[in-house]
């Protein structure tokens, strides 16, 4: 006899809805529902243990996404051509112009896997760190919980190598857990994000499809004299960002306008300027034999 699709999907209802869709419990225990009314088809189970021994699990898990790998080898991993960590070098900077008693709350928006959140962390009571990527905050959440990353980085074709990174090696373990490590949007922030002596948005503003009115809301979201830190290549790309809201590498009129120029008139109003551009180079590996070496500009503008 032919079953029709229909009678089989209708018998299928018909099993979920008479059986156990799913028991969990120790048979030892009292509140036990394994395979209780024998008579119902059981359809998923879970089982556990307990034990007066405490359970050591030991977090073997290495990163093998390419761009990740990238990352984390340019946060935390070795220096190349004596050239030195990025984020650190610019928190460094951060912290040399840093009004020491205004160190409670920090935002670092464009995080991507956390080493600057970690190092604005040394100095701050409480650090948000926000990034676009989930796969940037994923590694940087697990780094938080448990201590250390494994991760491959290519030396040539299909050849790579195994590295790994602790977080008290770095010094940098003892305050993680001031961290909150979340998913967002710097151009459309959620209103939580407020109150800040300190935002430091890193290679940030010429990724972002709307850099003017990241910078536009971003100043009601500091404290007066809070600070706000700008680095980038300006590296503009229509891919990111459309020609007609980039702050800067045009010609308006036959004349240059740099991005520099472009941000300063969009915050002179409510800022002033710190100190000085300065230029922070950075290195970031492809493989054993090939690296990209930039040059970032960093402004600092402290709010009126």
């Amino acid at each position: 006899m032919m079953i029709s699709q229909c009678q089989r999907l209708m018998a299928g209802i018909i099993l979920l809805r008479g059986g156990s869709w799913v028991s969990t419990g120790n048979e030892s225990i009292a509140d036990s529902r394994y395979a209780f009314r024998r008579h119902f088809y059981q359809h998923a189970g879970f089982r556990y243990i307990e034990s007066e021994s405490e359970v050591k699990q030991e977090f073997n898990i290495y990163e093998t996404d390419d761009l990740i790998s990238q990352y984390l080898e340019f946060h935390y991993g070795a220096s190349y051509f004596d050239v030195p960590n990025f984020p650190k070098a610019c928190i460094d900077h951060v912290v040399s112009v840093l009004d020491t008693q205004k160190t409670e709350r920090a935002l670092d928006i464009g995080c991507a896997v956390g080493r600057s959140s970690y190092e604005l962390a040394r100095t701050f009571d409480h650090v948000d760190a926000v990034d676009f990527s989930t796969r940037f905050i994923r590694n940087a959440l697990q780094l938080r919980e448990h201590g250390k990353v494994r991760y491959m980085i290519p030396i040539e074709g299909e050849i790579t190598d195994l590295k790994e990174f602790n977080l008290a090696d770095l010094e940098l373990g003892d305050r993680a857990h001031n961290i909150d490590f979340t998913q967002g949007d710097a151009s459309n922030l959620r209103d939580k994000y407020t109150d800040y002596d300190l935002v430091f948005a890193g290679n940030l503003i010429d990724r972002l499809y709307d850099p003017a009115a990241f910078l536009i809301n971003i100043q009601s979201r500091l404290r007066a004299g809070g600070l706000l830190v700008l680095t980038s290549p300006y590296t503009w790309l229509e891919e990111y960002t459309d020609k007609s809201k980039w702050l800067g590498g045009i010609k308006d009129n036959g004349e240059n306008v740099m991005t520099y120029d472009g941000i300063k008139q969009i915050l002179s109003s409510s800022f002033d300027g710190v100190c000085e551009p300065i230029d922070v180079p950075f290195v970031i590996r492809e493989t054993a034999r090939k690296h990209q070496h930039t040059i970032a500009q960093m402004t600092v503008w402290k709010k009126c």
